[in-house]
């Protein structure tokens, strides 16, 4: 297999339609798999790459990963979403391999978690000596026959993909074999370096070669990697960034985080209260917009405890990622503050792999913020309580970072 090709720009760029016109100009014989983080991207690769007839694994009745590997059998060209991806096994590892396939990730996909696993169960599981930890960490399923409420992890331990560290197990969530599976692999994103996915290629030792995408004469082109934003004056005078007394609760750098929230969740905090009080009064007092004309994020357990009349259905995840949904939307909250997980970085960093914790913060923020009007060229009014990440943006806006 080539280096994988990495193509870097921010969004609104071209990226796809990028894609799919090689896809479409490509020999009848290549054959593709793209995968994409929703079913309506699916749609749109389907609908606009005509000629190539790709199937949507998403409207396939029963069992999708067993359609799946009919249509690889049959050497079809494919559209799937990120999700059914993380669950590829051996057998469609072999079966794309035998094809020769093109592989087309849009958008980061997720590549190693936590997995969720209580203390008490992950010691019956030593104690029951169905897991067996090697030397350099991974971890192998000694039951062939269990088929009981674990077979997921199970599963994993085949794949090679679950690792025991620092008292817990931590799992890819696809295996880095399935690039040498491919003819070629194209991976759509955004600042990469700051990736958990740059972190994965890095300790597995796989190289890529970094490109990004311009519009040159009418027609999306693929350039050399551009590190510095283009244009961005004009995005700077489109974004109106709050500055008030309502910051004043993320003041502390580590306010906001994922820690101070899962404290909250625990025990019910007057400040949580005060977040939900400022939402609302950003919203219909500041701001005095409609539902139809907000949107807003925290973390998705707190949801439920932040919302309020007038925009409790505006929320979208802060992970959200490659839809124009809410293109209309002007009036954001970005109620995170977003850090490296810390098995996660401690597990990276013992392999002499860094993740740059700014980077990977401002990449998310980023990538949020461009699911409003942004996108079209609109101006947005934002309020970010979290200082951290308020400056992040400010600094990227004046072309600093």
């Amino acid at each position: 297999m080539k280096d994988i090709l990495i193509v870097d720009s921010k969004m609104g760029s071209g990226k796809t339609s990028w894609i799919i016109n090689k896809i479409k100009s490509s020999a009848t014989d290549e054959k593709y798999i793209y995968v994409t983080p929703y079913i309506d991207e699916c749609e749109r690769i389907s609908r606009e790459i005509t000629g190539k007839h790709f199937i949507e694994i998403s409207k396939e009745k029963g069992i999708k990963l067993e359609a799946l590997k009919k249509y690889l059998v049959d050497g079809k060209n494919i559209a799937t979403t990120h999700a059914l991806f993380q669950r590829f096994d051996n057998e469609v590892l072999a079966l794309l391999s035998a094809n020769n396939y093109n592989l087309v990730i849009d958008e980061e996909n997720t590549v190693i978690e936590q997995v969720e696993l209580s203390p008490k169960d992950l010691q019956m599981l030593f104690d029951t000596e169905m897991l067996e930890v090697f030397e350099d960490g991974h971890v192998e399923w000694t039951d062939e026959d269990y088929t009981g409420k674990f077979k997921e992890i199970k599963q994993a331990c085949s794949m090679g993909n679950v690792f025991f560290f620092n008292g817990c197990l931590l799992l890819w969530l696809f295996p880095v074999t399935i690039f040498n599976s491919m003819k070629s692999v194209t991976i759509l994103t955004y600042r990469f370096a700051g990736s958990y996915e740059r972190a994965y290629f890095d300790l597995n030792a796989v190289s890529y070669l970094y490109k990004s995408v311009r519009k040159i004469g009418g027609e999306f082109t693929l350039v050399d990697y551009v590190e510095k934003e283009e244009n961005i004056e004009e995005l700077k005078k489109l974004i109106n960034i709050y500055e008030g007394d309502l910051n004043s609760i993320g003041a502390k750098r580590t306010a906001l985080s994922y820690t101070q929230y899962e404290k909250w969740r625990k025990q019910s905090s007057p400040l949580q209260a005060k977040l939900k009080n400022n939402l609302y009064n950003y919203f219909h007092n500041i701001q005095k917009v409609s539902s139809k004309e907000i949107l807003w994020t925290c973390p998705k357990d707190s949801k439920d405890k932040l919302k309020g009349k007038g925009y409790a259905k505006s929320y979208l995840s802060f992970n959200a990622r490659a839809t124009n949904k809410y293109r209309f939307r002007n009036t954001l909250a970005y109620c995170n503050n977003l850090f490296v997980q810390p098995q996660i970085k401690s597990f990276f960093r013992k392999n002499g792999i860094e993740i740059n914790e700014e980077e990977y913060a401002l990449a998310s923020l980023l990538q949020w913020l461009w699911r409003s009007a942004v996108r079209e060229g609109k101006p947005v009014n934002i309020y970010i309580p979290s200082s951290r990440m308020r400056d992040l943006l400010k600094s990227y806006l004046e072309g600093d970072i």
